[in-house]
């Protein structure tokens, strides 16, 4: 036991971190160290409903396999141990107990952070590539439409995530779970319906037919609006049947301004001849937004290449299974904060704005010259990503492991 908790301590985990937060836990009523208000994360949900001219890389969603269900495990298996803790013997002793007691609950704390920036990298990185994922320099109508067709795919990748926060809530009735399941499903159903209607305004209708679809196009617009308040009201119809009525509740809220939000813009939805020429003062600005946009994507090239050669044979970008690791909290962090992605999309937003109020055929141009860009640094960040995510699956086997150890242990001492 002395060798193994020397080992953790090389891998930064403290078990004296670890009481303190246990007892902090304690002292808020919380019985279990990350509790089941940490939501499971579908990794290869999002890059199932991505509209891009190239595939997105398997190895992602091969890597996120069976991740989450080692973590629900981890979950599991702490409180086993924390029960079989419950009754010390002198025979394990109470200084080996608090060990392993906090020794674990840090590396869950690892392992929970290494989760919520996963979540939050990934839903950034394919938001930014279904952004980038089309032709915006076909007309201010086109973007129109591919608003809607996003909102559409960001409220699927939501509602699969929940799905799959339901089926982890023990505490829950079946009945329950099979009656929000059900309004889950009718929304993906909804997301489907709209993205099938409004797909050959995105992809397909040549430029010069638009202009004829414009009419027939706005009745697709108005009944996918309208569909989204439906989906609006089916999220707050379950918002009080569970602990995860916080989230129906956001998704609601956050839906139903959209659709006021395209309410308004429904009445004056312009066509392709309405478009007017933009005066210097915004061709300056979306030049401005452009310009700063490349900047952020070559300093996070050169962040990234700094990292690398500040530290030579840097063993950080071969596979956590084949490389040492000296520190599990700090393990590609660095990298990882360096592309900022967040930064990265309201700049891209901002120049959308202009469009919307734009002659789109020529800021679209300009737009899509940066797509070769925006797709190199997402791939680098995709790279990024598979390894954290295979850094992270080798972290939540570690706790696993050592949490099947320990329960174990406190067992055959209380038998």
């Amino acid at each position: 036991m002395a060798d193994l908790f020397k080992v953790l301590q090389q891998l930064n985990i403290s078990y004296r971190r670890g009481l303190v937060q246990l007892t902090r836990d304690e002292r808020n009523g919380e019985k279990l160290h990350h509790n089941f208000s940490m939501h499971p994360v579908d990794v290869g949900a999002g890059w199932k409903v991505l509209t891009l001219q190239f595939p997105a890389d398997n190895e992602l969603t091969k890597c996120w396999e069976g991740c989450e269900l080692y973590f629900q495990k981890c979950l599991s298996r702490m409180a086993v141990m924390m029960k079989s803790f419950e009754c010390p013997s002198k025979e394990l002793g109470p200084r080996i107990i608090e060990r392993c007691k906090g020794s674990v609950v840090d590396l869950m704390a690892t392992a929970a952070s290494q989760k919520e920036s996963i979540a939050e990298f990934t839903q950034n990185l394919w938001t930014l590539r279904n952004l980038t994922g089309h032709n915006y320099a076909q007309g201010q109508s086109r973007l129109e439409f591919d608003e809607v067709y996003q909102e559409a795919c960001r409220i699927e990748y939501m509602t699969r995530q929940m799905k799959l926060s339901v089926e982890t809530l023990g505490t829950t009735s079946s009945e329950t779970r099979e009656s929000i399941q059900t309004v889950l499903s009718n929304v993906l159903l909804h997301t489907d319906e709209v993205k099938a209607t409004l797909k050959i305004y995105v992809d397909s209708v040549p430029l010069e037919n638009l202009p004829l679809k414009l009419m027939e196009g706005k009745v697709d617009l108005t009944h996918a609006v309208e569909t989204f308040q439906k989906i609006a009201s089916s999220f707050r119809s379950i918002e009080s049947n569970t602990i995860l009525g916080l989230s129906f509740r956001e998704m609601a809220e956050s839906v139903q301004c959209f659709v006021a939000d395209r309410v308004a813009k429904l009445e004056g939805l312009p066509t392709i001849s309405s478009l007017s020429v933009e005066d210097n003062l915004k061709v300056e600005q979306f030049g401005k937004n452009v310009k700063q946009i490349m900047q952020n994507v070559l300093l996070t090239f050169q962040k990234l290449d700094k990292l690398k050669t500040l530290e030579p044979g840097n063993e950080q970008l071969d596979p956590p299974d084949q490389a040492p690791v000296t520190n599990l909290k700090e393990f590609l962090i660095k990298e990882i904060s360096s592309f900022e992605i967040q930064r990265l999309l309201k700049g891209i937003l901002r120049l959308m704005r202009v469009m919307r109020r734009g002659n789109c055929s020529e800021f679209g141009t300009v737009f899509t010259s940066l797509t070769p860009l925006l797709e190199q640094y997402s791939l680098v960040a995709e790279f990024y990503l598979t390894m954290y995510v295979q850094f992270h699956r080798s972290t939540c086997k570690l706790l696993s492991v050592l949490l099947g150890i320990f329960a174990t242990l406190g067992s055959k001492v209380t038998e």
